[in-house]
């Protein structure tokens, strides 16, 4: 249960561009149909891959994930659990959109 709470503290703190993107995916997918989800899964990944890239070169030392590292988390199972949480809003908001709009 710590785990959870430490990976859901970890999206919190990246998760304003990867909803905003969930979000036009979303709208996107009810427009070009739902073979566009392949599309958005890669560029999700693309999304998270930059996010990581801009966390190493804004700092090298890698200070700001210790404190996930002293509890257990290595950085690959954090950004592993916060893509699969961002995937899982991508499914729920298409859901949504798909059938409620």
């Amino acid at each position: 249960m710590k785990k959870i709470h430490l990976f859901s503290k970890y999206y919190q703190s990246i998760a304003v561009i990867p909803i905003i993107a969930t979000l036009f995916f979303s709208i996107q997918i009810k427009n070009l149909g739902i073979s566009f989800i392949i599309i958005a899964l890669f560029t999700k990944l693309f999304i998270l891959l930059v996010i990581w890239f801009m966390q190493w070169l804004n700092n090298r030392k890698k200070e700001n994930l210790y404190f996930y590292f002293n509890n257990g988390i290595s950085q690959i199972e954090l950004y592993t659990v916060t893509y699969l949480i961002d995937i899982c809003i991508l499914f729920i908001i298409t859901f949504i959109v798909l059938w409620v709009f």
